[in-house]
């Protein structure tokens, strides 16, 4: 039995050769395939930043709807607070900035423009909208 493995026809393996080939195949295609996914893995990280900031600055225009339904509130026209709630715990620079765009004969802004910016620590900016709020009882 033993002299049957020894003998070179019922060994059949691989030749260092052919394994040595095998590697270097691998490793081209491994080298190919790296940067496509390590692109994809940096895309889907910012991807979710953007998701994220985008998910709370609407969060944020639709809770200072909320605070201006009374006429006397926008009139005031004073924003809600950017903290923890509207940051992600401090994940990201908020800018929000309100602007007059129209006013009525007696002097009450009608119409007002509410920006705001998301930044991620770096600088990049990952959402920047706007949205214009109807003074109430004005329409």
């Amino acid at each position: 039995m033993f002299r049957d493995l020894l003998n070179k026809k019922y060994c059949r393996g691989y030749s260092l050769i052919e394994l040595m080939m095998a590697v270097l195949f691998f490793g081209i295609v491994a080298v190919a395939l790296s940067p496509p996914i390590t692109n994809s893995m940096y895309l889907t990280f910012d991807n979710k930043n953007i998701n994220s900031a985008n998910n709370l600055a609407k969060t944020y225009l639709r809770d200072l709807q909320d605070s201006w339904k009374i006429q006397a509130d926008y009139d005031q026209g004073t924003l809600i607070n950017a903290g923890n709630e509207y940051t992600d715990n401090g994940n990201y620079n908020v800018a929000v900035n309100s602007q007059a765009l129209e006013t009525n004969g007696n002097g009450n802004v009608i119409l007002r423009r509410i920006n705001i910016v998301y930044k991620d620590s770096d600088g990049n900016t990952l959402c920047d909208i706007y949205y214009d709020y109807n003074r109430p009882g004005s329409i």
